[in-house]
């Protein structure tokens, strides 16, 4: 069929006879609050009353709910949630949608309620993250107290990879104990897998003798990932605690042993009795056996303790015969 031909300059449009049709589709009319408000509740109980394991349904009734969201009416909304309403997916999202268009006010609300949980103190650590002033302004007014403390931990973690020397300054601001300590070794272990120099100069500054040795100790473990060889005699120099020291080596021991079982053998053999060396022993055999049985096998032999060792193993190989 020939093509239509164009329309001359200055000629007026051709139109056809049909019924014009629109160019966009026209937008639903916007719902009034107290229409907004049936709207959630009844697509809410539509979601508890969904049967157990019905997640394709639950999954298209959150979608409908935050659907009907927008930047105005979002923090009325969640508001508005009962405590039953509150704890759901689409409550959740709600929220992060709040913190999303006015972090202030959405961070302050949440942290005032006693059902704040974890997900939520992880929420408004991500979206103050990227505001050093607006984090610390808020963890400054807020009383002291576990979600206090669970959005400075998260907003350390959160940070940790990015800027570690920031998310110490943050972690340093809970109490002390043992969050504050987890929280700084997890940072630790990160920045000791990237950066072992500037790490290993922070760790060494740190004034409490029972953390820098923790911090140490975590290092010897993060190296192990890269190079054991290398962890293992940072170990020894690094870490003075008896006892931190030959649980941390434990752990530098399997890492070893799972990547180079021979080379790990080694070193294990020359553990003393005082130290983790039974513990040691079996965890190199653990991993060596399944890869190289022989070449386990043979270093098995060459133990003065080997008699010991085999015993172990067939006591724990005998339960399973008898399973069979």
């Amino acid at each position: 069929m020939a093509k239509s031909p164009a329309p001359r300059a200055g000629a007026a449009p051709q139109t056809d006879t049909a019924a014009p049709q629109p160019l966009v589709e026209l937008a639903a009319p916007a719902l009034s609050k107290a229409e907004l408000r049936a709207t959630v509740r009844a697509k809410l109980q539509q979601w508890f009353a969904t049967k157990t394991g019905d997640t394709e349904t639950q999954e298209r009734l959150t979608e409908e709910l935050l659907a009907l969201l927008n930047d105005g009416n979002t923090a009325e909304v969640v508001r508005e949630l009962s405590a039953n309403e509150f704890n759901t997916p689409f409550a959740t999202r709600a929220l992060e949608r709040w913190l999303a268009l006015d972090a202030s006010s959405a961070a302050r609300w949440i942290g005032a309620r006693p059902d704040a949980r974890e997900e939520h103190a992880v929420l408004v650590a991500r979206r103050l993250l990227d505001d050093p002033v607006a984090l610390r302004a808020h963890c400054d007014q807020l009383p002291s107290g576990a979600w206090k403390e669970s959005v400075l931990n998260y907003a350390s973690l959160e940070m940790a990879s990015k800027d570690p020397v920031r998310a110490i300054a943050v972690a340093q601001s809970m109490i002390p104990g043992d969050s504050r300590s987890s929280a700084l070794e997890t940072i630790a272990y990160d920045w000791f897998g990237r950066d072992l120099s500037a790490a290993a100069g922070w760790a060494k500054s740190v004034e409490d003798p029972v953390l820098r040795e923790r911090l140490l100790a975590v290092g010897a473990k993060a190296i192990a990932i890269a190079d054991p060889d290398l962890a293992a005699g940072w170990l020894v120099t690094a870490v003075k605690s008896e006892n931190l020291r030959n649980e941390t080596a434990l752990g530098v021991v399997e890492t070893w042993a799972d990547q180079h079982p021979a080379e790990a053998a080694k070193w294990v053999a020359r553990f003393s009795d005082a130290g983790p060396r039974k513990a040691a022993i079996d965890l190199v055999l653990n991993h060596w056996l399944k890869s190289d049985p022989a070449s386990a096998n043979a270093w098995l032999l060459s133990l003065p303790e080997r008699d010991a060792v085999l015993a172990r193993l067939k006591a724990e190989r005998e339960p399973a015969a008898d399973v069979q």
